[in-house]
């Protein structure tokens, strides 16, 4: 079974973008089959949003339907639909495809990124060329407008199952999501800041990718994290960042590879403890997640509920402590590994809650629109984290290390990782 990431997307892999312009028959038409095939092969559907709601938010949207509408308005409207169930496993992704398109022909965007803390929205990169902008400024209004309402109407196009998954997902994607919200001809924005008291305002012209690239180098460096496999010492701490689970670099054995260099080093230089990084870690398939937990399980174990017992690998095996260093990136089989080891008490977690849940929908199936061409996603089976908890919500780490607004290069969270495994050692 192959875990899906809930809001980790590679806009390099989505089709082209379909154009053109349909006529109002045939968006009802594609809308009818739209809800008429989730309602038939969506087990989910109506898991948030019960059936009576659905089917009059249903018949208002296609009442709304009264003229012809370009295949990109079309993705919008129907995401918007889909999104109303609160499912992010049922959604259709050509809005990152036709964003995707604007940026290449030249396209503008906003040129900052912005993070989540405690529900307050903060500056995390700033690309706009702009000195009066720091980053860690925290952001009170766009356009003069509570930037949590501009938030909140963001959060309408994008599928998803919680209000901490979705405004994760828009620290990376909020610059589409205002692009949606604005259109295409808008080039710029209005942001209010408060410092020592006063409020200002300064407005944010939006650029292109290579003007925010070129911005972004005058910048301090910042931390990059990247889906590179590591492992190495700290002292008596073995450190393994596994990445994706899969062999990603096209052949196969590679990620078996991996673990068997790794777990070899670490009998080599006699590690005390193992400290294994998933921040930001899509996941993949659910065999690699279990392949990596057999290399420190001291007995049999399930990967979910559903799966049958996992006997631990025999040669090369840790015995010592295992961490598990977790943030709100920490998606699919990866968040599924955290909460197998923490429920069979096979490892640690520490870190940040994952924004991704690890009971329910995991796996999706498509079908496409008749007149539109655009491909719908929805899921096909659901799991249960090993401890048999049926309703769904994040990984919690056993032992809190919060994440920093800005992460310099020097990486805070993972000095701070080190600093606790060192201080658990004694």
């Amino acid at each position: 079974m192959r875990f899906l990431p809930a809001f980790f997307l590679l806009l390099a892999a989505l089709p082209a973008f379909a154009d053109g312009t349909l006529s109002a028959d045939d968006v009802r038409a594609d809308f009818r089959q739209l809800y008429e095939t989730l309602q038939q092969r969506d087990s989910e559907l109506f898991a948030h949003l019960d059936k009576p709601h659905y089917d009059s938010l249903y018949q208002a949207s296609l009442d709304a339907i009264t003229a012809d509408e370009s295949v990109p308005e079309m993705a919008k409207r129907f995401q918007r639909f889909v999104a109303a169930g609160g499912d992010s496993h049922a959604r259709i992704d050509a809005n990152y495809a036709a964003f995707r398109d604007y940026l290449a022909k030249g396209g503008r965007a906003f040129p900052l990124s912005v993070k989540l803390v405690h529900g307050r929205y903060y500056v995390a990169e700033n690309r706009s060329g702009l000195k009066g902008i720091r980053p860690g400024e925290e952001i009170y209004a766009i356009n003069r407008e509570p930037i949590r309402t501009v938030f909140a109407r963001a959060e309408q196009n994008f599928s998803s199952d919680t209000a901490f998954m979705v405004q994760t997902r828009l620290e990376t994607d909020f610059p589409m999501a205002l692009w949606l919200d604005l259109g295409p001809a808008a080039d710029h924005v209005e942001l209010t800041f408060a410092r020592k008291r006063t409020m200002f305002h300064e407005v944010v012209r939006f650029l292109t990718e290579a003007e925010m690239t070129a911005n972004a180098r005058k910048q301090p460096p910042a931390l990059e994290v990247d889906f590179h496999r590591k492992a190495g010492m700290s002292g008596r701490i073995g450190y393994m960042r596994p990445g994706p689970f899969g062999d990603w670099g096209g052949q196969d054995g590679e990620f078996d590879k991996y673990l068997g260099n790794a777990f070899l080093g670490l009998e080599a230089h006699e590690a005390q403890a193992l400290l294994i990084d998933l921040r930001d870690n899509p996941g993949g398939a659910d065999a690699f997640a279990a392949a990596l937990l057999a290399r420190f399980a001291d007995r049999p174990f399930r990967l979910h509920a559903q799966s049958p017992p996992i006997d631990p690998y025999p040669l090369l095996h840790f015995s010592g402590k295992v961490y598990l260093l977790i943030n709100r990136k920490t998606s699919s089989a990866a968040a599924m590994l955290a909460a197998a080891a923490q429920d069979q008490r096979l490892a640690i977690v520490i870190g940040e809650k994952t924004a991704d849940l690890v009971t329910g929908a995991v796996t999706e199936e498509r079908f496409t629109l008749a007149k539109s061409g655009l491909e719908v996603a929805f899921p096909i089976a659901r799991v249960t984290r090993p401890a048999g908890e049926s309703a769904p919500r994040s990984v919690f780490p056993d032992l809190l290390i919060e994440t920093p607004v800005i992460e310099t290069p020097v990486d805070p969270v993972l000095q701070d990782a080190i600093e606790l495994v060192t201080e658990k050692l004694g």
